[in-house]
């Protein structure tokens, strides 16, 4: 395996791990991709992409959230907590590293979401967590829909056997 550094830009590396993870789980083609069907954050990235189904509350999504929640790392698994538990709440990365612990701010985060995405991809899902920025500092930040949050927390509870 190689190391590679590469400089991201700071408001972009959310987005960067995004695309990184879809590479990872080999759904982005890079032999057809070109300036022009190349999307950002909320589209797909190229043509062929998956069509990832949006999250509710029916038997699929239930059972997709335990699939997934079972998948997640321990950082990943603390991440998602702190947003279930608090719903609809906006958290920025460098808020979520510190409150549970993970390296390198909000780098950290936008990393530690890699993983769960290549997972969610996989079976057809996007992120538990939805991703926007403030238009005053342009500063991202994350949160879980209370509806979605109650999807994962009974996942949580199945896998884990506590609320």
């Amino acid at each position: 395996m190689v190391d590679i550094t590469v400089p991201i830009p700071d408001d972009r590396t959310a987005e960067f791990y995004q695309f990184f993870g879809m590479w990872l789980a080999g759904s982005l083609d890079t032999s057809s991709a070109s300036a022009s069907t190349v999307k950002t954050s909320s589209g797909a990235i190229g043509d062929d992409s998956p069509t990832l189904l949006p999250w509710g509350s029916g038997e699929r999504d239930y059972a997709d959230a335990e699939k997934l929640w079972r998948k997640y790392s321990t950082p990943a698994r603390a991440m998602f907590s702190l947003m279930i538990d608090h719903p609809d709440q906006h958290f920025t990365g460098d808020q979520i590293a510190e409150a549970i612990e993970i390296p390198h701010g909000a780098r950290g985060v936008a990393g530690a979401l890699a993983w769960p995405g290549r997972h969610g991809i996989k079976i057809g899902r996007g992120l538990p967590t939805e991703y926007g920025r403030d238009q005053e500092t342009g500063e991202g930040y994350y949160w879980i829909p209370a509806d979605r949050a109650e999807v994962f927390k009974k996942a949580r509870e199945k896998v884990e056997g506590k609320a």
